[in-house]
Formats: structure tokens, sequence, C-alpha cells
């Protein structure tokens, strides 16, 4: 989530998108912004994570890619569509309390 917030801020202040007051605008470049941050902010957490197994020699350096890529993947995908979703509810006043029932 810090990488997804921190390209958020960097991609508004760009002016690549407008996420201070409603209604929001993410363009195409603020969305892949922002999953190039989500995926830097997993594979900072996974590189962390893996660098003990690493060290001890119980992962070696081709499960660490090969699990980089798969999670930087997924990480990219989903931190692009998440406030695409999240526009759209707020654009159709979906609210998140109701939501949750």
């Amino acid at each position: 989530g810090a990488g997804w917030q921190a390209a958020a801020f960097a991609a508004d202040a760009m002016g690549l998108g407008q996420h201070r007051s409603l209604p929001f605008s993410s363009g195409f470049l603020w969305l892949a912004a922002t999953g190039i941050g989500d995926a830097l902010g997993v594979f900072l957490g996974h590189a962390i994570l893996s660098s003990y197994g690493l060290y001890h020699g119980t992962v070696s350096q081709e499960e660490f890619w090969k699990d980089a890529g798969i999670v930087c993947t997924g990480s990219i995908l989903s931190g692009s569509a998440w406030q695409g979703a999240l526009d759209s509810c707020i654009a159709g006043d979906f609210r998140f309390e109701m939501g949750m029932l």
C-alpha cells in the first residue's frame, strides 16, 4: 500500500489525475503509475523478507526472481485496477459502509 500511495501522490502532483476533490479523475498514465508504484513496494517487501532465505541458502536466486515476477505482476494489475473500480463506485454513489454489509 505504501508504494501505491506514494505513486498516487506523485501522479497527482505531476497532473496525471485529480484525487483531491470529487469527482476524481484517473487517466491511463495515473493508473499505470499507481500499478508500478504498488509493484515497487511489493518488490521491496519481497526482497526484505527473502533476504533471510537468500543469506542462509534456503531460497535460490532463481526462486527469488521467479517469485518476484509473480508478485510484482499481480500487484501491477491489482494496483492499476483498484482506483478505476473505486472511481466507478464513487460515481455510482455506492457507499463503502453498505458494501461491507
